[in-house]
Protein backbone atom coordinates (compact mmCIF):
# COMPACT_ATOMS: atom_id res chain seq x y z
CA UNK A 1 0.00 0.00 0.00
CA UNK A 2 2.85 2.38 0.70
CA UNK A 3 4.20 1.71 -2.74
CA UNK A 4 0.92 2.61 -4.39
CA UNK A 5 0.63 5.83 -2.42
CA UNK A 6 4.14 6.84 -3.46
CA UNK A 7 3.35 6.05 -7.06
CA UNK A 8 0.12 7.96 -6.90
CA UNK A 9 1.89 10.97 -5.44
CA UNK A 10 4.53 10.82 -8.18
CA UNK A 11 1.81 10.78 -10.84
CA UNK A 12 0.50 14.08 -12.21
CA UNK A 13 -2.51 15.63 -10.51
CA UNK A 14 -4.83 15.25 -13.47
CA UNK A 15 -4.28 13.28 -16.69
CA UNK A 16 -6.11 14.64 -19.71
CA UNK A 17 -8.78 12.11 -20.60
CA UNK A 18 -10.01 11.55 -24.13
CA UNK A 19 -12.60 9.25 -25.62
CA UNK A 20 -9.90 6.87 -26.87
CA UNK A 21 -8.40 6.42 -23.41
CA UNK A 22 -11.86 5.86 -21.94
CA UNK A 23 -12.66 3.18 -24.54
CA UNK A 24 -9.27 1.51 -23.99
CA UNK A 25 -9.75 1.44 -20.24
CA UNK A 26 -13.26 0.05 -20.63
CA UNK A 27 -11.94 -2.80 -22.79
CA UNK A 28 -9.11 -3.46 -20.34
CA UNK A 29 -11.49 -3.62 -17.37
CA UNK A 30 -13.78 -6.00 -19.28
CA UNK A 31 -10.86 -8.33 -20.04
CA UNK A 32 -9.67 -8.26 -16.45
CA UNK A 33 -13.15 -9.08 -15.21
CA UNK A 34 -13.32 -12.04 -17.60
CA UNK A 35 -9.95 -13.33 -16.40
CA UNK A 36 -11.06 -12.99 -12.78
CA UNK A 37 -14.21 -15.00 -13.51
CA UNK A 38 -12.20 -17.77 -15.23
CA UNK A 39 -9.81 -17.98 -12.31
CA UNK A 40 -12.69 -18.15 -9.86
CA UNK A 41 -14.26 -21.08 -11.76
CA UNK A 42 -10.95 -22.93 -11.84
CA UNK A 43 -10.46 -22.39 -8.11
CA UNK A 44 -13.95 -23.71 -7.42
CA UNK A 45 -13.31 -26.84 -9.50
CA UNK A 46 -10.02 -27.47 -7.68
CA UNK A 47 -11.74 -26.98 -4.34
CA UNK A 48 -14.43 -29.49 -5.34
CA UNK A 49 -11.81 -32.06 -6.34
CA UNK A 50 -9.89 -31.53 -3.13
CA UNK A 51 -13.09 -31.95 -1.11
CA UNK A 52 -13.85 -35.24 -2.89
CA UNK A 53 -10.36 -36.52 -2.15
CA UNK A 54 -10.50 -35.32 1.44
CA UNK A 55 -13.80 -37.10 1.89
CA UNK A 56 -12.33 -40.32 0.41
CA UNK A 57 -9.39 -40.16 2.76
CA UNK A 58 -11.69 -39.55 5.72
CA UNK A 59 -13.82 -42.50 4.70
CA UNK A 60 -10.75 -44.75 4.78
CA UNK A 61 -10.21 -43.87 8.41
CA UNK A 62 -13.85 -43.75 9.46
CA UNK A 63 -15.39 -46.72 7.63
CA UNK A 64 -15.14 -50.26 8.97
CA UNK A 65 -13.19 -52.96 7.25
CA UNK A 66 -16.33 -54.62 5.96
CA UNK A 67 -17.55 -51.43 4.35
CA UNK A 68 -14.21 -50.42 2.88
CA UNK A 69 -13.66 -51.09 -0.79
CA UNK A 70 -10.02 -51.74 -1.29
CA UNK A 71 -8.74 -50.66 -4.66
CA UNK A 72 -5.14 -50.80 -5.59
CA UNK A 73 -3.60 -48.35 -7.97
CA UNK A 74 -0.68 -48.78 -10.23
CA UNK A 75 2.48 -46.78 -9.60
CA UNK A 76 2.01 -44.90 -12.83
CA UNK A 77 -1.39 -43.64 -11.72
CA UNK A 78 0.04 -42.62 -8.38
CA UNK A 79 2.80 -40.66 -10.07
CA UNK A 80 0.31 -39.00 -12.37
CA UNK A 81 -1.82 -38.05 -9.43
CA UNK A 82 1.16 -36.61 -7.61
CA UNK A 83 2.13 -34.61 -10.68
CA UNK A 84 -1.42 -33.29 -11.01
CA UNK A 85 -1.45 -32.32 -7.34
CA UNK A 86 1.85 -30.47 -7.69
CA UNK A 87 0.71 -28.70 -10.83
CA UNK A 88 -2.52 -27.72 -9.16
CA UNK A 89 -0.67 -26.38 -6.14
CA UNK A 90 1.66 -24.44 -8.42
CA UNK A 91 -1.26 -22.99 -10.36
CA UNK A 92 -3.01 -22.05 -7.11
CA UNK A 93 0.10 -20.33 -5.83
CA UNK A 94 0.59 -18.57 -9.14
CA UNK A 95 -3.01 -17.39 -9.22
CA UNK A 96 -2.82 -16.15 -5.64
CA UNK A 97 0.36 -14.21 -6.43
CA UNK A 98 -1.29 -12.81 -9.53
CA UNK A 99 -4.32 -11.72 -7.50
CA UNK A 100 -2.11 -10.13 -4.87
CA UNK A 101 -0.20 -8.33 -7.60
CA UNK A 102 -3.44 -7.13 -9.11
CA UNK A 103 -4.71 -5.90 -5.75
CA UNK A 104 -1.45 -4.20 -4.87
CA UNK A 105 -0.75 -2.83 -8.34
CA UNK A 106 -1.41 0.73 -9.46
CA UNK A 107 -3.68 -0.50 -12.20
CA UNK A 108 -6.22 -1.72 -9.67
CA UNK A 109 -6.45 1.71 -8.06
CA UNK A 110 -6.40 3.39 -11.43
CA UNK A 111 -9.32 1.23 -12.42
CA UNK A 112 -11.23 2.43 -9.32
CA UNK A 113 -10.44 6.03 -10.11
CA UNK A 114 -11.36 5.50 -13.72
CA UNK A 115 -14.64 3.90 -12.73
CA UNK A 116 -15.52 6.98 -10.63
CA UNK A 117 -14.43 9.21 -13.48
CA UNK A 118 -16.45 7.12 -15.90
CA UNK A 119 -19.49 7.59 -13.68
CA UNK A 120 -18.96 11.35 -13.60
CA UNK A 121 -18.39 11.39 -17.34
CA UNK A 122 -21.53 9.36 -17.85
CA UNK A 123 -23.48 11.82 -15.72
CA UNK A 124 -21.98 14.70 -17.69
CA UNK A 125 -22.86 12.96 -20.94
CA UNK A 126 -26.44 12.52 -19.70
CA UNK A 127 -26.55 16.19 -18.75
CA UNK A 128 -25.14 17.21 -22.13
CA UNK A 129 -27.73 15.03 -23.85
CA UNK A 130 -30.46 16.73 -21.85
CA UNK A 131 -29.00 20.11 -22.77
CA UNK A 132 -28.92 19.04 -26.39
CA UNK A 133 -32.55 17.97 -26.17
CA UNK A 134 -33.53 21.32 -24.67
CA UNK A 135 -31.54 23.08 -27.39
CA UNK A 136 -33.29 21.00 -30.04
CA UNK A 137 -36.62 21.87 -28.46
CA UNK A 138 -35.74 25.56 -28.48
CA UNK A 139 -34.55 25.26 -32.06
CA UNK A 140 -37.84 23.67 -33.04
CA UNK A 141 -39.73 26.45 -31.26
CA UNK A 142 -37.66 29.07 -33.05
CA UNK A 143 -38.25 27.35 -36.37
CA UNK A 144 -41.99 27.28 -35.73
CA UNK A 145 -41.92 30.98 -34.87
CA UNK A 146 -39.90 31.73 -37.98
CA UNK A 147 -42.46 29.86 -40.07
CA UNK A 148 -45.28 31.85 -38.46
CA UNK A 149 -43.44 35.11 -39.16
CA UNK A 150 -42.89 34.06 -42.76
CA UNK A 151 -46.59 33.28 -43.07
CA UNK A 152 -47.53 36.69 -41.66
CA UNK A 153 -45.06 38.35 -44.03
CA UNK A 154 -46.65 36.57 -46.95
CA UNK A 155 -50.10 37.72 -45.86
CA UNK A 156 -48.79 41.27 -45.35
CA UNK A 157 -47.15 41.32 -48.77
CA UNK A 158 -50.40 40.14 -50.36
CA UNK A 159 -52.32 42.89 -48.56
CA UNK A 160 -49.64 45.43 -49.52
CA UNK A 161 -50.21 44.54 -53.15
CA UNK A 162 -53.93 45.19 -52.66
CA UNK A 163 -53.28 48.73 -51.30
CA UNK A 164 -53.26 50.54 -54.72
CA UNK A 165 -56.63 49.05 -55.66
CA UNK A 166 -58.05 50.09 -52.29
CA UNK A 167 -56.67 53.63 -52.73
CA UNK A 168 -58.35 53.88 -56.13
CA UNK A 169 -61.65 52.76 -54.60
CA UNK A 170 -61.25 55.34 -51.81
CA UNK A 171 -60.60 58.16 -54.30
CA UNK A 172 -63.71 57.19 -56.28
CA UNK A 173 -65.81 57.10 -53.13
CA UNK A 174 -64.47 60.51 -52.06
CA UNK A 175 -65.40 62.02 -55.42
CA UNK A 176 -68.90 60.55 -55.15
CA UNK A 177 -69.21 61.83 -51.59
CA UNK A 178 -68.19 65.35 -52.61
CA UNK A 179 -70.76 65.36 -55.41
CA UNK A 180 -73.43 64.11 -53.02
CA UNK A 181 -72.54 66.78 -50.45
CA UNK A 182 -72.78 69.52 -53.07
CA UNK A 183 -76.22 68.38 -54.11
CA UNK A 184 -77.30 68.08 -50.48
CA UNK A 185 -76.05 71.61 -49.73
CA UNK A 186 -77.99 73.06 -52.63
CA UNK A 187 -81.14 71.23 -51.57
CA UNK A 188 -80.87 72.21 -47.91
CA UNK A 189 -80.02 75.90 -48.52
CA UNK A 190 -83.68 76.83 -49.01
CA UNK A 191 -84.72 74.96 -45.87
CA UNK A 192 -82.02 76.71 -43.88
CA UNK A 193 -83.17 80.16 -45.05
CA UNK A 194 -86.78 79.43 -44.08
CA UNK A 195 -85.73 78.19 -40.66
CA UNK A 196 -83.51 81.25 -40.18
CA UNK A 197 -86.39 83.62 -40.90
CA UNK A 198 -88.65 81.81 -38.45
CA UNK A 199 -85.89 81.88 -35.83
CA UNK A 200 -85.44 85.65 -36.34
CA UNK A 201 -89.14 86.24 -35.70
CA UNK A 202 -89.00 84.15 -32.55
CA UNK A 203 -85.95 86.12 -31.36
CA UNK A 204 -87.72 89.42 -31.93
CA UNK A 205 -90.67 88.26 -29.84
CA UNK A 206 -88.32 87.20 -27.06
CA UNK A 207 -86.52 90.55 -27.16
CA UNK A 208 -89.83 92.42 -26.76
CA UNK A 209 -90.78 90.24 -23.80
CA UNK A 210 -87.40 90.79 -22.18
CA UNK A 211 -87.67 94.57 -22.58
CA UNK A 212 -91.10 94.51 -20.94
CA UNK A 213 -89.68 92.46 -18.06
CA UNK A 214 -86.82 94.96 -17.67
CA UNK A 215 -89.27 97.85 -17.43
CA UNK A 216 -91.33 96.02 -14.83
CA UNK A 217 -88.21 95.31 -12.80
CA UNK A 218 -87.18 98.97 -12.97
CA UNK A 219 -90.56 99.99 -11.62
CA UNK A 220 -90.28 97.51 -8.77
CA UNK A 221 -86.80 98.81 -7.98
CA UNK A 222 -88.12 102.38 -7.80
CA UNK A 223 -90.92 101.36 -5.45
CA UNK A 224 -88.49 99.45 -3.26
CA UNK A 225 -86.22 102.52 -3.08
CA UNK A 226 -89.11 104.70 -1.96
CA UNK A 227 -90.09 102.15 0.70
CA UNK A 228 -86.50 102.01 1.87
CA UNK A 229 -86.38 105.80 2.21
CA UNK A 230 -89.58 105.75 4.24
CA UNK A 231 -88.15 103.06 6.52
CA UNK A 232 -84.98 105.12 6.98
CA UNK A 233 -87.01 108.20 7.96
CA UNK A 234 -89.10 106.16 10.37
CA UNK A 235 -85.96 104.66 11.91
CA UNK A 236 -84.52 108.15 12.45
CA UNK A 237 -87.69 109.25 14.23
CA UNK A 238 -87.66 106.10 16.37
CA UNK A 239 -84.02 106.72 17.31
CA UNK A 240 -84.78 110.29 18.34
CA UNK A 241 -87.70 109.16 20.49
CA UNK A 242 -85.49 106.54 22.11
CA UNK A 243 -82.84 109.16 22.87
CA UNK A 244 -85.45 111.37 24.54
CA UNK A 245 -86.77 108.46 26.59
CA UNK A 246 -83.27 107.52 27.66
CA UNK A 247 -82.52 111.06 28.79
CA UNK A 248 -85.77 111.24 30.76
CA UNK A 249 -85.01 107.94 32.49
CA UNK A 250 -81.50 109.12 33.38
CA UNK A 251 -82.88 112.31 34.96
CA UNK A 252 -85.46 110.32 36.90
CA UNK A 253 -82.80 107.94 38.17
CA UNK A 254 -80.54 110.81 39.22
CA UNK A 255 -83.38 112.47 41.12
CA UNK A 256 -84.23 109.18 42.82
CA UNK A 257 -80.62 108.67 43.90
CA UNK A 258 -80.30 112.08 45.65
CA UNK A 259 -79.53 111.75 49.45
CA UNK A 260 -82.36 112.39 51.97
CA UNK A 261 -80.30 112.32 55.21
CA UNK A 262 -77.95 115.13 56.28
CA UNK A 263 -75.42 112.66 57.69
CA UNK A 264 -74.79 111.20 54.18
CA UNK A 265 -74.18 114.51 52.40
CA UNK A 266 -70.52 113.74 51.78
CA UNK A 267 -71.37 110.40 50.25
CA UNK A 268 -73.99 112.05 48.11
CA UNK A 269 -71.48 114.62 46.90
CA UNK A 270 -69.12 111.87 45.88
CA UNK A 271 -71.95 110.08 44.10
CA UNK A 272 -72.89 113.29 42.30
CA UNK A 273 -69.31 113.81 41.22
CA UNK A 274 -69.18 110.25 39.92
CA UNK A 275 -72.49 110.76 38.17
CA UNK A 276 -71.30 113.96 36.56
CA UNK A 277 -68.14 112.22 35.34
CA UNK A 278 -70.28 109.47 33.85
CA UNK A 279 -72.86 111.83 32.38
CA UNK A 280 -70.27 113.96 30.59
CA UNK A 281 -68.90 111.14 28.44
CA UNK A 282 -72.47 110.00 27.86
CA UNK A 283 -73.40 113.42 26.56
CA UNK A 284 -70.34 113.43 24.34
CA UNK A 285 -71.22 110.03 23.00
CA UNK A 286 -74.81 111.20 22.42
CA UNK A 287 -73.57 114.12 20.31
CA UNK A 288 -71.23 111.89 18.31
CA UNK A 289 -74.03 109.35 17.81
CA UNK A 290 -76.29 112.06 16.45
CA UNK A 291 -73.67 113.06 13.92
CA UNK A 292 -73.21 109.43 12.88
CA UNK A 293 -76.98 109.01 12.58
CA UNK A 294 -77.07 111.84 10.12
CA UNK A 295 -74.38 110.20 7.96
CA UNK A 296 -75.06 106.45 8.31
CA UNK A 297 -78.61 106.11 9.77
CA UNK A 298 -77.28 103.90 12.64
CA UNK A 299 -77.82 104.00 16.45
CA UNK A 300 -74.56 103.45 18.36
CA UNK A 301 -75.58 106.18 20.91
CA UNK A 302 -78.38 104.06 22.30
CA UNK A 303 -75.96 101.21 23.04
CA UNK A 304 -73.56 103.52 24.97
CA UNK A 305 -76.43 105.06 26.97
CA UNK A 306 -77.66 101.57 27.78
CA UNK A 307 -74.26 100.60 29.15
CA UNK A 308 -74.23 103.73 31.39
CA UNK A 309 -77.70 102.93 32.68
CA UNK A 310 -76.65 99.32 33.43
CA UNK A 311 -73.86 100.65 35.65
CA UNK A 312 -76.18 103.04 37.51
CA UNK A 313 -79.34 101.08 38.23
CA UNK A 314 -80.78 97.61 37.34
CA UNK A 315 -84.30 99.10 37.13
CA UNK A 316 -83.19 101.46 34.36
CA UNK A 317 -81.61 98.48 32.52
CA UNK A 318 -84.92 96.63 32.62
CA UNK A 319 -86.75 99.70 31.24
CA UNK A 320 -84.22 100.05 28.43
CA UNK A 321 -84.61 96.35 27.55
CA UNK A 322 -88.38 96.81 27.30
CA UNK A 323 -87.92 99.81 25.03
CA UNK A 324 -85.48 97.90 22.80
CA UNK A 325 -87.93 95.04 22.45
CA UNK A 326 -90.66 97.52 21.44
CA UNK A 327 -88.31 99.07 18.88
CA UNK A 328 -87.30 95.69 17.42
CA UNK A 329 -90.98 94.74 17.20
CA UNK A 330 -91.72 97.96 15.27
CA UNK A 331 -88.83 97.25 12.88
CA UNK A 332 -90.11 93.72 12.20
CA UNK A 333 -93.55 95.16 11.42
CA UNK A 334 -92.01 97.73 9.06
CA UNK A 335 -89.93 95.13 7.14
CA UNK A 336 -92.85 93.35 5.45
CA UNK A 337 -94.38 96.68 4.51
CA UNK A 338 -91.06 97.68 2.87
CA UNK A 339 -90.88 94.40 1.01
CA UNK A 340 -94.42 94.91 -0.28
Amino acid sequence: MKRTNSLRRSMPARIPITNETINFLKADTIQNNKKIKILKTKIEKINEKSLVRDNAIKNVFTQTKNDQKISTASPSTNENLKKQIETLKNTIDFRKKYLNELVTSDRYWKVGELESEIITLYQESVRTEQDCQTLHQKQNDYNSRINQIKQTLRIASAKYQEIPDIEDDISELQAKNQAYMRGNRKASATDILGRANSDINVCNDLIGKLKQQVQDLQKEIDTVGEDHQKIADESKEAVETLDNLIRDTIEKIQNALKPKDDNNEEDSKKDQENQTTEVEPESETNNSSKEEEKGNNETPQSNENKEGQAKEDPQSNQANKDEEEDYSYEEEENKPSAQK
